[in-house]
C-alpha cells in the first residue's frame, strides 16, 4: 500500500469490511512506512474539523484539502443576523476513519494521545487489532483505561481479554472500571438495554467473579451512597453493597474473607465517602461475637484512621465487644489514645464516655484507664478537655501521686478557662508566686541603675508603682534611644568592594540600604582605572542597559539610582528620565516617584558631579539600619565640607530628617568646631537653641526640614512667622494630620479616606517680599502628597521600596504607611499573594524603640481584620513584641478597632484567633488582650455577628491572666439574653470576680524585665 492509497481509502467512501481488508495481510515493515502518512492525515483532519469554519491544513493534499473546503461550505449558513456554523455529518466519519488508519498502522505512542477517541468505533477498532496482534496491546490498553474518564468501556477491554489478546490488567483503573461498569444504570446512556442486578452479572461471568473481592481496596462508585448513582435503574436493581450481601448469605462469597477484606479496605487510603460505604456495609454484615474477637486487633488498628467516621466504628466494635465481657482491656487502652487526635469532637467524647464506663464496672484498671485518658487533656477542642477533666474531678480521690503528674505534665494546650480546675487535680503549688517576687526584686535593683530620663520615657516609674498599672513608652520619639537597637552600617572602602557590591545589587535588588551604601562608596571613593577595571565594568554596564525595566528594577525609588551607577562606571553623565518634581501632576510612570522625587533630584546633582570627576561625598548616608545618622559622625561630616559652595541642599535636608535622637546633646558640644551658617543650624537642630536661627545663607527648605527634625510633632509656624511664607505644606513647618475616616463603600479603596492628604498648586506671590518655598525640594512636604486633580489610587510599590521609603524620615515613618493601607484595604478580604506582600508595610512595627503612630495602629487593625494569613501572622508577632516593648498603647490600641469595627465590612471573627495566641504567650499578654477586649466589645452592638467568638477569647484571657471583670464589661454581659453563642459566653464570664484592686506583683515583673531588655537592648 502507497501513501496516496491509504489517503484515497481515508477519505473515501469504501465499507469498513474494504477498509479493514486493506490493511490485514500488511507486514510491521510496510506498517512502519505508513505511521507518518497515517498521522499526518489524522492531525490535519483533526484539526481542521475542530476549527470553526474547517481551515484547510498546510502541507496537505490538494485532495484533501477540496475536501476540507466542502466542509467548510457545508458548514457556514448564512442567516439574517449573521453566520452560523454546522458540523456535517460525513466529517464524523472522516474523522473515524482516520483514526482506524491510526490503530492500523501507527505505533503506540501515536495512539497515546489524548487526542485520539475510540469509544464509537470500538467494534471497528476490535477487528483491526485482532488482525494486527501488536505485541504493545495490552499496555496500550492499560494506558488508555488509567485515564481520568477511561477512553474505552469496559466491555471492549472484556471482549479482548476474552479472545486472548491481551492479558486481565493488574491495576487498580482495571477495577475500578470494573465495580462501575457493573452498577451502571441506562440514565444518560445511549444503550438503553436492561442492565441485569450485579449479583447475576457476577454469577454469569467466571472472569468476573475472579475480582469481587478486589472491589473493597480499590478507589470506586462501588460504596458511594449518592442517590444519583441509582438514577433510571431497574426495579430488581443491586448495589453493590446488596449484592455482596445477597451472595454471602447464600453461600457465593466466603464471609470470613469478606469480613477480612472490608476491615483491610478501611485502612487503605480510599476518599471518605467510600470508607463510609465500606463501614456501613461492614455493620450489616453483623458481626458475630466470635469474628469481632477473631478481628480485635484489626479494629484497634482504626483507632489511627484520618477518617474520623472509621475511628469510631472501630470503637463501637470494641464497645460491643466490651459489653459481651470479651475485650483485652490491656491492648484496647494502650492503643486508643491515638483516637483524640481526631479534630473533631463527637469521635473523641464518645471514646471519654466508654472511659467512664469502664472505671465504674472495672475499678482495677482505674490507672490504665486514666493513663489513656490523658491525650484528651491536649485536644483542640475545649468540651474534649472540659470532659476529661470532669471525669477526672469524678474520680479524684482515686488518682495517684504519679497521676497527678502526668495530668500538670499534659497541661500545655489547655483552654485558659480551664487551668485553675486543672492546677487542683494536679495538686500544683502557688511557687510560681514566688518566683515573681524574686525576680521582680531582682528587676528592681536593675531599674535603680537607670536615669530617671529613661525610667520616665519608658515608662518604667509607673511600672513600678503599686497596684501594677500597665504604661506604654512615651509618644516623643526624641526622649528615646534607637541606635543601640540596630546595627551599624559599615561604609564601603575600596573600589574593588564597591564593584562587587554593585554586581550583587544588580542582581538581587532587594536591600534598598545597600543601594544607600553604595551611593555613599561612589560619593566617597575615586574612579581608578586599573588594569582588569574595563573587563569587571562591561557585564555591569550590559546588565543595567539591558531595558528600561531593568533600570527600575534596580533602583531605589526610580532610575536615578540606576543612572549614577552608569555614570560611575562610564564617566558619561545619564540623565534620561524628566523630573519627577518638575511634572508631578501627571498621570504618567512617574506617578509613584513623587514621594521620592527629592531624593532623585539629590541623586541627579550628584550624578553630575560624579561625571565631572568629583567625589562630594552623601551627608545623608546613614550610619545605621532604618536610615537613621548618628548626630556625632553627622557633626564630624558638615566639619569636613563646610568650606564647600556647592553643597547639595537637600542632601543636606536628608541628612537632617535622619537624625537619629540619640546623642545630640554630645553632638551639639561639638557644633564650636563649625562655621556660622552650619554651626546655627546644627545648634538648632540637635537641641542648643530653643529656635532656629535663620539666615539666608542656608535656603529655607532646610530650614523646614531642621525643624522637622528637631521635634516632627510640633508646630512651628511662629518661628517661621516672621518670614511671610508663600505657602505651609502639611509637614513643613507644621506637622502633618493623620486624620482619617472610615466610609461604609463597595469599592474597597475608597473605605478609608485620608484627610489633608492633597497638595495644592503653589499660589500665585501678591507681595514681592514673601519668602518663596520650593515643595519640590521640600522632602517632608512632598512625603505622602497627590495631585489634587486625579483621584487617589494604590501605587504600585513593593514591599521593599516601602521599607526604603519609611527611611527617608524614620523620625516620622507613618506618611510611607499611607500608600500601604491602601493596599491592605483592597486586599482585606484575599488571602496571601506573594506578589503583592505586606510585610514592607508592617515593618516599622518590628523597629524597637520606635513609638507607634496612628497610621501604625491602623496597619495593625487592618492586618488583623484582614483574611491574609502572612498579615494576620505578623500582627501576632508585633502584638507580642509591642507589649514587651511598651511600644502597645492599649487606649490607642482599642480606638482603632472602635473606629473600624464602625463599618460593615470588618469581620469580627477574624482577630480573635490572633488575639488569642499573643494571650497564650504570658500572664502579662493576657492582661493586656483581656484589657483591651474589655473596653472594646462594650463599643460593638450585642447583635453583632461573630461577638461570641470575641467574648470566647476575653473569657481564655482573662483566665490565662487570672484578673477579673471590669464593671463597664459587666454591665455590657448583663445587657446579653437569648440562647446565642454569644450569650452563653457572657453567662460564662459574669461568673469570674470583679477586677482586683491588689497588686499584682507577677505582671510588674514581667513588664519591668520584658521593658529593660529593650531599655539596654539586654
Amino acid at each position: 500500500m502507497t501513501p496516496e492509497e491509504l489517503e484515497l481509502l481515508v477519505v473515501g467512501k469504501d465499507s469498513f469490511e474494504h477498509f479493514r481488508k486493506a490493511f490485514s495481510d500488511l507486514s510491521d515493515a510496510e506498517r512502519r512506512n505508513l505511521s507518518k502518512t497515517a498521522q499526518k492525515l489524522f492531525r490535519d483532519i483533526h484539526r481542521s474539523s475542530n476549527a470553526w469554519d474547517f481551515e484547510a491544513a498546510k502541507g496537505a493534499s490538494d485532495r484533501l484539502n477540496k475536501l476540507l473546503k466542502k466542509a467548510h461550505n457545508e458548514s457556514v449558513k448564512k442567516t439574517a443576523t449573521g453566520h452560523i456554523f454546522t458540523r456535517p455529518d460525513w466529517v464524523d466519519s472522516l474523522q473515524k476513519r482516520a483514526t482506524l488508519a491510526l490503530v492500523a498502522v501507527a505505533p503506540i505512542s501515536a495512539l497515546k494521545s489524548d487526542t485520539v477517541w475510540f469509544r464509537s468505533i470500538e467494534d471497528q477498532v476490535f477487528q483491526i487489532v485482532q488482525d494486527r496482534k501488536p505485541d504493545w496491546l495490552g499496555e496500550w490498553i492499560e494506558h488508555l483505561i488509567a485515564a481520568e474518564w477511561p477512553r474505552v468501556s469496559f466491555p471492549f477491554v472484556v471482549k479482548l481479554i476474552e479472545n486472548d489478546l491481551i492479558p486481565k490488567p493488574e491495576t487498580d483503573n482495571y477495577i475500578s472500571s470494573y465495580a462501575n461498569w457493573l452498577m451502571r444504570t441506562t440514565n444518560g446512556r445511549n444503550d438503553k438495554r436492561r442492565v441485569p442486578p450485579i449479583s447475576q452479572q457476577l454469577k454469569s461471568s467466571p472472569l468476573l467473579m475472579e475480582d469481587v473481592y478486589r472491589v473493597f481496596a480499590v478507589e470506586s462508585n462501588a460504596f458511594n451512597t449518592n442517590g444519583w448513582l441509582r438514577k433510571g435503574a431497574e426495579l430488581d436493581y443491586e448495589t453493590w453493597t446488596e449484592a455482596l450481601l445477597k451472595m454471602v448469605e447464600d453461600g457465593t462469597l466466603d464471609r470470613k474473607r469478606v469480613l477480612e477484606e472490608s476491615l483491610a479496605a478501611l485502612t487503605a487510603d480510599l476518599k471518605s465517602n467510600q470508607l463510609s460505604g465500606i463501614t456501613k456495609f461492614h455493620k450489616q454484615l453483623r458481626a458475630s461475637p466470635a469474628e469481632l474477637k477473631a478481628n480485635e486487633e484489626n479494629y484497634r488498628e482504626l483507632f489511627a484512621s484520618p477518617f474520623g467516621p472509621v475511628a469510631r466504628f472501630g470503637l463501637d466494635q470494641l464497645a460491643v465487644l466490651y459489653k459481651a465481657k470479651n475485650l483485652d482491656m490491656g491492648l484496647f487502652l494502650n492503643d486508643l489514645p491515638t483516637l483524640f487526635s481526631l479534630p473533631v469532637k463527637s469521635h473523641p467524647v464518645a471514646a471519654i464516655k466508654l472511659l467512664g464506663r469502664m472505671a465504674k464496672s472495672d475499678p482495677k484498671f482505674i490507672e490504665d484507664i486514666f493513663g489513656a485518658l490523658l491525650p484528651a487533656l491536649n485536644h483542640e477542642n475545649v468540651d474534649v478537655q472540659t470532659i476529661a477533666i470532669e471525669m477526672f474531678e469524678l474520680h479524684s480521690e482515686n488518682l495517684s501521686p504519679q497521676l497527678r503528674e502526668d495530668i500538670a505534665s499534659n497541661s500545655q494546650f489547655i483552654s485558659p478557662h480551664l487551668t485553675s480546675r486543672l492546677s487542683s487535680l494536679s495538686g500544683k503549688d502557688n511557687a510560681e508566686a514566688e518566683a515573681f517576687v524574686e525576680d521582680l526584686n531582682d528587676s528592681l535593683e536593675v531599674l535603680k541603675n537607670t536615669s530617671d530620663s529613661d525610667r520616665v520615657s519608658w515608662g518604667l516609674d509607673l511600672l513600678s508603682e503599686k497596684p501594677f498599672t500597665y504604661r506604654p513608652i512615651t509618644s516623643d520619639i526624641m526622649q528615646l534611644r534607637v541606635l543601640h537597637t540596630v546595627a551599624p552600617i559599615e561604609p564601603i572602602q575600596t573600589q574593588d568592594e564597591l564593584l562587587s557590591a554593585i554586581a550583587t545589587y544588580i542582581e538581587m535588588p532587594l536591600d534598598k540600604t545597600e543601594a544607600e551604601r553604595i551611593a555613599d562608596g561612589i560619593a566617597r571613593i575615586p574612579r581608578i582605572e586599573d588594569a582588569d577595571f574595563q573587563a569587571r565594568i562591561i557585564p555591569l554596564m550590559h546588565r543595567l542597559g539591558m531595558s528600561e525595566d531593568a533600570e527600575y528594577e534596580v533602583a531605589p525609588g526610580g532610575r536615578q539610582f540606576a543612572n549614577l551607577v552608569k555614570t560611575y562606571l562610564s564617566l558619561k553623565f545619564k540623565s534620561n528620565i524628566v523630573d519627577s518634581a518638575s511634572d508631578w501632576y501627571s498621570e504618567s510612570q512617574r506617578r509613584k516617584l513623587r514621594e521620592v522625587a527629592p531624593m532623585q533630584t539629590h541623586f541627579r546633582l550628584l550624578t553630575s558631579l560624579i561625571a565631572k570627576g568629583s567625589t562630594p561625598g552623601r551627608l545623608c548616608a546613614p550610619t545605621h539600619e532604618n536610615g537613621w545618622i548618628c548626630p556625632l559622625t553627622w557633626v564630624d561630616r558638615l566639619s569636613v565640607v563646610q568650606n564647600r559652595h556647592d553643597i547639595d541642599d537637600i542632601d543636606l535636608s536628608f541628612s537632617l530628617l535622619r537624625l537619629a535622637p540619640d546623642n545630640r546633646l554630645e553632638a551639639a558640644a561639638k557644633t564650636l568646631m563649625l562655621s556660622g551658617r552650619f554651626r546655627d543650624l546644627a545648634a538648632f537642630v540637635l537641641g542648643a537653641d530653643e529656635t532656629p536661627n535663620i539666615s539666608r545663607s542656608l535656603k529655607i527648605e532646610v530650614w523646614m526640614s531642621a525643624a522637622r527634625a528637631r521635634n516632627p510633632l510640633k508646630d512651628w509656624s511662629e518661628a517661621f512667622a516672621h518670614l511671610n511664607l508663600s505657602s505651609n505644606v502639611a509637614g513643613s513647618i507644621s506637622p502633618r494630620s493623620l486624620g482619617w475616616k472610615t466610609e461604609n463603600a463597595k469599592i474597597y479603596e475608597d473605605r478609608i479616606v485620608f484627610e489633608n492628604t492633597i497638595l495644592e498648586p503653589p499660589k500665585k506671590r501678591l507681595f514681592k517680599r514673601v519668602v518663596s518655598v520650593n515643595e519640590k525640594r521640600l522632602p517632608t512636604g512632598m512625603l505622602g502628597q497627590h495631585p489634587i486633580r486625579k483621584r487617589y489610587h494604590y501605587e504600585d510599590v513593593t514591599a521593599e521600596e516601602r521599607q526604603w521609603r519609611a527611611t527617608l524620615f524614620p523620625l516620622y515613618p507613618a506618611m510611607s504607611y499611607r500608600s500601604a493601607i491602601r493596599g491592605m484595604i483592597s486586599r482585606i478580604d484575599t488571602k496571601s499573594n506573594s506578589f503583592e506582600p505586606v510585610h514592607g508595610a508592617m515593618n516599622a512595627l518590628f523597629q524597637k524603640n520606635r513609638p507607634w503612630s496612628e497610621m501604625a495602629y491602623l496597619v495593625l487593625c487592618l492586618a488583623l481584620f484582614g483574611r491574609d494569613a502572612d498579615a494576620q501572622r505578623l500582627s501576632i508577632d508585633a502584638l507580642v513584641e509591642g507589649i514587651d516593648s511598651g511600644q502597645l498603647d492599649p487606649e490607642r490600641f482599642v480606638s482603632t478597632l472602635e473606629r473600624l469595627s464602625r463599618t460593615d465590612w470588618v469581620k469580627l471573627n477574624r482577630p480573635g484567633p490572633a488575639m488569642l495566641q499573643v494571650a497564650q504567650v504570658s500572664p502579662l499578654h493576657a492582661y493586656i488582650i483581656a484589657d483591651v477586649l474589655s473596653k472594646w466589645l462594650p463599643k460593638l452592638e450585642t447583635k453583632r455577628r461573630a461577638l461570641g467568638d470575641l467574648l470566647d477569647v476575653s473569657l481564655q484571657s482573662m483566665a490565662l491572666a487570672n484578673s477579673g471583670v471590669r464593671p463597664v464589661f459587666r454591665v455590657y454581659l448583663e445587657s446579653f439574653n437569648g440562647s446565642s453563642k454569644a450569650a452563653k459566653v457572657a453567662k460564662s464570664i459574669l461568673k469570674l470576680p470583679d477586677v482586683s484592686t491588689e497588686d499584682r506583683s507577677d505582671l510588674r515583673s514581667m513588664a519591668i524585665r520584658s521593658r529593660l531588655r529593650y531599655v539596654y537592648s539586654m
